[in-house]
């Protein structure tokens, strides 16, 4: 057991104004968006966005095996990273994200609908996200 847990990669800071994307290659600017992927292998890669991580899970055909953590930045938490797979998520056109998906992701569920009672949109979970996110 203590073998495992050796194993495991923890995330590692966003690097705002000086990380790439992994999957636009864009330089990640905005710490209101963000998301970090750690394979089963311990390698970790950034995206400057919840959508470009999700193109890259699809484009790569990456199953959960392959997969240690999904994490995102919570939108009013100024780089902090959250679970992926539970963050809240709000989408609308009115609210872009740096790839235009208009995705954002909250820790809290009330952050999230505060956004949409003062912007409209909608909540999506982690799997409409994923559904709804074309590569």
């Amino acid at each position: 057991m203590l073998f495992l847990n050796a194993c495991k990669t923890e995330p590692q800071p966003i690097g705002f104004g000086s990380d790439g994307c992994e999957f636009c290659k864009m330089t990640i600017m905005d710490n209101k968006f963000g998301a970090e992927l750690i394979t089963a292998k311990g390698k970790v890669y950034k995206f400057d966005s919840a959508e470009c991580m999700i193109r890259y899970i699809k484009t790569n055909k990456m199953d959960a095996a392959k997969m240690q953590a999904l994490l995102v930045v919570d939108h009013v938490s100024s780089g902090k990273l959250i679970d992926a797979t539970g963050a809240n998520y709000y989408h609308s056109e009115n609210h872009p994200s740096p790839m235009g998906a208009g995705l954002s992701a909250f820790e809290k569920n009330e952050d999230r609908s505060l956004f949409i009672k003062t912007y409209g949109g909608e909540s999506w979970t982690w799997e409409q996200a994923m559904q709804n996110i074309n590569p």
